[in-house]
């Protein structure tokens, strides 16, 4: 999910803000801010770790 009001092509689209990225978890729901798209993969890895240790305290 990305927070954007516009398109990725309109300057002031929500897509474009680089701040209070990262993922972050409510209860059950992952939610993954990249802030830019060449930080998707850092955050991929660090929502993977998020959900096992999650999942390892049920």
């Amino acid at each position: 999910m990305a927070l954007g009001w516009t398109d990725i092509d309109d300057p002031v689209s929500g897509l474009h803000e680089r701040h209070e990225v990262g993922p972050s978890m409510e209860g059950t729901w992952l939610s993954l801010e990249t802030g830019k798209f060449c930080l998707a993969p850092m955050f991929g890895v660090r929502a993977a770790e998020m959900i096992h240790e999650r999942l390892s305290r049920s």
